[in-house]
């Protein structure tokens, strides 16, 4: 667990990047190889210098705050500074935003590494309903790594799935529907506990939602 990992790098017996490039073999074996269930459509280039960054920051005058060096990846949806945003969409391959989402923002600024981006069922569905959920025109299938033939469940499959392969022990993907669940659907087929937030609670500058409400 992340709160496992955090003990370990507290005590000294495990440090971030070790722990990034562990998790980013891990990608390797489990997004492209292996089973692969391609939950994972971008690495995140700078993740293990951030990762080296958050080792000496830990050295020099402590954790700044409760995710030092932990590895999470985000949902698609999601700006990532230097990373495209594409919602899964070929049509959005190339749109890299300039700054953080807000969440990712306040990921990073609890210590967290973001290792790269998920993938998602193309803009969350919305071009089609009858749309395979954890599909994209960019990304492929995601698949249920318990049983390959069942569905993934909802639009953050990737997010789901990444966490159940040991990809990372966070993730965040998206509940912005108005009548599926994007993200407790595909958490709870694919063994993950999920939390969704009271709605309005977390900001969503910087994502690109189904509905805007949401």
């Amino acid at each position: 667990s992340a709160q496992t990992l955090e003990t370990k790098m507290a005590a000294g017996t495990l440090t971030s990047e070790q722990l990034v490039r562990a998790e980013l073999s891990r990608i390797a074996l489990a997004n492209a190889n292996g089973p692969s269930v391609q939950s994972v459509r971008n690495i995140n280039p700078s993740a293990i210098a951030d990762a080296k960054l958050s080792d000496q920051q830990r050295a020099a005058s402590g954790p700044r705050g409760p995710l030092e060096g932990i590895p999470v990846v985000v949902d698609d949806s999601m700006d990532v500074s230097g990373l495209p945003t594409s919602g899964g969409s070929i049509a959005l391959q190339d749109e890299t935003p300039t700054a953080d989402s807000t969440i990712v923002a306040k990921l990073k600024a609890a210590g967290a590494i973001v290792l790269g981006d998920t993938n998602t069922t193309e803009l969350g569905a919305g071009l089609d309903p009858n749309m395979p959920q954890g599909y994209s025109s960019l990304g492929g299938q995601v698949l249920l790594p318990s049983d390959t033939n069942k569905s993934i469940g909802g639009s953050s499959g990737g997010s789901a799935v990444a966490v159940a392969t040991g990809v990372a022990p966070l993730s965040v993907g998206l509940e912005t529907g108005t009548d599926g669940a994007q993200l407790l659907a595909p958490a709870g087929n694919a063994g993950d506990v999920g939390l969704k937030p009271t709605v309005g609670l977390i900001s969503h500058a910087g994502v690109m939602p189904v509905a805007t409400s949401q």
